[in-house]
Order: structure tokens, then sequence, then C-alpha cells
């Protein structure tokens, strides 16, 4: 049976109505602002329901006879506003764009819960979002939210900036991460974080509705499991909602990555699953597919045509070229490496430095003069692109940096890591014959410049090695595992 909501879209007062058949259906309220993911769906005995954030019952219940109706529903709304009489509750673009996508009967929700410490995390996110994009169209409504950012009294909402002064300070940062480490220190910590945050991530789960969260980052799991299990035994949420979480460290873990409550957690190689089941979780819990990246590096990495790339992105076709690399945030000693590859490599080498958002060092570099051939990048969308293009690359031991690397086929000489989470990445670059390890800019450059000369054999040695280790399929295995979950949770709320 299909129902479609056919009808003219009234905002009365602070009521949201549309009309089915002839019936009039109360889909939620208007709270000042958007109405944050109110859930439709098909209603075959015409009754009102309400179906804002404080009534998951109904929520339930409207999800409940969506499955049933074959989750083939539709809803065409050919106007939005009210009858002229009715006093009307006033809305701009984004407000309407958000009504107009919760409105969407078919969908299934997953939310995605990260965090802005580094550009890690909020790339693996996005890798999720644009993957879920890519195989499914809008089949599922995919939301990334910053809890601690968002969703949180002060000081927590500024726990993310804290990040950026804790790596500029490493011995800060490893006396951080040691201590937090034990169990009985973080699960005390996170219970006293959950007795300040939990009625503001309550409503969160709310108002997002959820069949599914995954969380990218170590501070998204304790706490939100935590609050979510009180909303069940307070019967605030129907229905459980399935918990994953996705690994976005390539070897040294942090033991906060691992709850033993989760459906299932994600990792990047067998040596975080160990990590995993000594944690705690079981090996029907943990799934290796490899660390989440960008889906266009994985969609390259299929049909790579060097020549082609460079002449679309100006640079010279010939050249042996090496990528620099600061981060999003152009951190480290990019200058002078930059420096030592002008003053090493041969006139025509090619050097590519991407500065990310760092606009001073942009501009410095862009008003130097150089002896090789130099481009320099500030942030740019198409990474998947320049890398490709590339013979080599030179990066911090960040694990999705790498991991992009060696789906391009790309040798890597690391030039610095975070304490710690970071550091197990070098010996995992190096014990695979894939780079090499150095801080010193004119060590880095003798390197290069040896890749580019007397060992270019090792070279494309190094660079098949990198493209075995490579997953490019890793951020679709995971999607497709987190849509069969959603979809088999949907299923099993029918039942």
């Amino acid at each position: 049976m299909n129902n479609v909501i056919d009808g003219k879209l009234d905002v009365h007062g602070a009521i949201i109505t549309a009309t089915a058949s002839g019936q009039k259906l109360r889909l939620g309220w208007v709270n000042h602002g958007p109405l944050n993911k109110t859930s439709t769906t098909s209603f075959p005995n015409g009754r009102l329901h309400r179906l804002g954030s404080l009534n998951s019952s109904a929520k339930a219940q409207a999800r409940r006879a969506s499955a049933s109706s074959h989750s083939n529903s539709a809803i065409a709304c050919s106007a939005v506003g009210p009858p002229p009489s009715e006093e009307t509750e006033s809305f701009d673009d984004s407000h309407t764009r958000q009504l107009a996508d919760s409105l969407q009967m078919d969908k299934l929700s997953i939310l995605c819960l990260s965090s802005d410490t580094g550009g890690g995390h909020r790339a693996s996110a996005q890798a999720l979002y644009d993957c879920c994009v890519t195989l499914y169209g809008n089949e599922f409504s995919f939301n990334t939210v910053d809890l601690w950012t968002n969703h949180s009294p002060w000081p927590f909402c500024n726990m993310p900036k804290s990040y950026f002064f804790l790596v500029k300070h490493p011995w800060l940062w490893r006396l951080n991460f040691r201590c937090s480490e034990p169990n009985f220190i973080h699960e005390f910590m996170f219970s006293g974080y959950e007795a300040i945050v939990e009625r503001r991530f309550r409503q969160a789960f709310l108002d997002y509705t959820p069949q599914l969260i995954v969380s990218v980052h170590p501070l998204m799991q304790h706490v939100p499991i935590k609050v979510l299990k009180r909303m069940r035994n307070n019967r605030s949420l129907e229905q459980r909602i399935l918990f994953t979480t996705v690994v976005t460290d390539l070897t040294r873990c942090h033991s906060t990555w691992f709850h033993p409550g989760v459906d299932k957690c994600f990792v990047a190689n067998d040596v975080v699953a160990r990590q995993a089941e000594r944690r705690g979780l079981g090996h029907s819990q943990i799934t290796c597919h490899g660390l989440p990246i960008r889906p266009a590096f994985s969609l390259i990495s299929k049909n790579i045509d060097k020549y082609e790339l460079r002449l679309r992105l100006g640079l010279d076709t010939l050249a042996s070229t090496v990528m620099l690399i600061g981060g999003g945030e152009g951190m480290g000693k990019i200058a002078t490496i930059a420096e030592a590859l002008s003053h090493r490599l041969s006139s025509s080498d090619q050097l590519i430095v991407v500065c990310g958002r760092n606009q001073s060092l942009e501009n410095d570099l862009k008003n130097r003069k150089w002896k090789i051939k130099v481009a320099v990048k500030g942030f740019i969308n198409n990474m998947a692109e320049y890398m490709s293009c590339c013979d080599c690359v030179i990066t911090k031991a960040g694990p999705g940096t790498i991991a992009e690397a060696l789906t391009c086929g790309l040798p890597i000489v690391l030039n610095g890591c975070i304490p710690c989470q970071e550091e197990g990445n070098i010996p995992y670059v190096l014990d695979n014959d894939v780079g090499a390890y150095s801080e010193e800019p004119e060590q880095i450059a003798e390197i290069v410049s040896q890749w580019f000369g007397p060992s270019k054999i090792r070279l494309g040695l190094m660079s098949e090695r990198a493209r075995q280790l490579g997953r490019p399929e890793a951020t679709f295995d995971i999607v497709r595992d987190l849509a069969n979950m959603v979809r088999g949770s949907a299923v099993a709320e029918c039942t």
C-alpha cells in the first residue's frame, strides 16, 4: 500500500500540517527555528500524529507504518505556506530546506558523531557522507554533529579548541594521553561528564531521531552510549538505536576508542583489531575494512593517467614530482623543507606544496624565487587528483594521509608525528618498506633526491608495495555495512 501526501503543507501558528487523501496530518511543532529532523510517514488510518522532537513514540509508530508500506511512500509538496487568512510562523531559506529534507518518508537516519580536533576526524566523517551519497543518493538522511561543541555547556564546548594547544606542546599531550588511558580513570571522568551534558545530548538524539549512530572520534563512544542507555531505561526511546564506531587511527589507539557496548567496531587492520579484543570487544563486533578515505581516491585509483592529470592541473607532465603536505592547517617545517628540496633536487624535478588554511605561509612561498618548478597551493578539495599525479609524498604521520598515499601507490617520507597515537605509524611505514622517516629538512631533501635519481628503481618497487597495502574500497565497504544495519533495524522494527 502506498500512501502519498500530495496536498499543501500548511503552517498554522506553531503547528505544521499536511493533507493526505483528504485527511489532515499534524507533522510537528515549530520552535522559532528549524523543525529539526521531524519524521513523516504513511498514515493508513488517517489519524492525527504529532511528530515533534518530544514524541518519540509517535515517530516510532510512523516509521513502522512506513516500513509496513514496503518503504516506498513518497511526498510531494506542491506549496509551502499558510492560507492567506492564517497567522504564519516566519521561516528563512535554511529552515525551509531543513523542513523539506525532513519531510521525506523513506529516509532512514544515520547520525555521525565527530569533533573538530584536527582534520582527520572531520575528513573521515565527510568521507562516510560522500560515500553514502555516492552509493545510495538520498535514500538515507546522514547528519554529522559535534556534540561537544554544539550540544555541551561551557567549558566542554571548548574541548576541541584545547586539542590544538595540547599538540603544540607534545609533553602535555603525551601526559594527557597516558593519564586518561586506564579504564578506571576515563570511566570516572565520563560519568562526571554525563551528569553535566546528559540533558543536551538526550535532546540532540531526540531531535535527529537516528536509527544508527556512527562515531569517528574516541571521545564520542562512552558518554553517548551512557546517555542512550539512560534514555532506554526511562523509556524516552521506544526503539534501541544501533551504535557503531569507525576507528580512524592506524596502529596505536587510545583505549576510549573501544566500548564493549557497540554493535559494530570498524578497524583499519589486524593490529587495531587485537587492541579492540583486549579492550573487551568480541570477534563478531569487529570488522576490518581499512581506514575511511574520500571516495575520490577509490574512483581515481581505478583509472589513473598521470600525464592527463598533470596536464589538467597545469603541471609539468614529465617531471619527477613530490608533494609536501602541511595538513589542513599548514603546520610543520613546510617552508624550510621546501627550501631544502629546491636546493637539492634537479631543475627538471617538480614540487607541489599544500599549505592548507595557512594563508600567510601560502603567500610567503608564492613570493619566493625557486630553483626548481614549484606549485604552491592553499586548501584544495581535489587532493586525490594532486596526489595521484605525484611520485612520492612528504607528510606527518597522520593515519588518513598515509591511507590516501598508499591507495595512490605513493612512497612516503614522514617528517613528524603527534605523540602517542601517530608514533606507531612510523614503524608501520618503515617495516612495510613503503617510505622513510626524518624530521631534518636537509635529510628529507636527500632522501627524495635519491629516489628521483640513483634509487629510482627502488622508488618504483615501493610504489607497488604501497598500492598493495592500500584499501581503496574501505569506505564503500564500511558504508554498505552501515546501510545494511539500518535497513535491518527498520525491518526488525516492523515485526
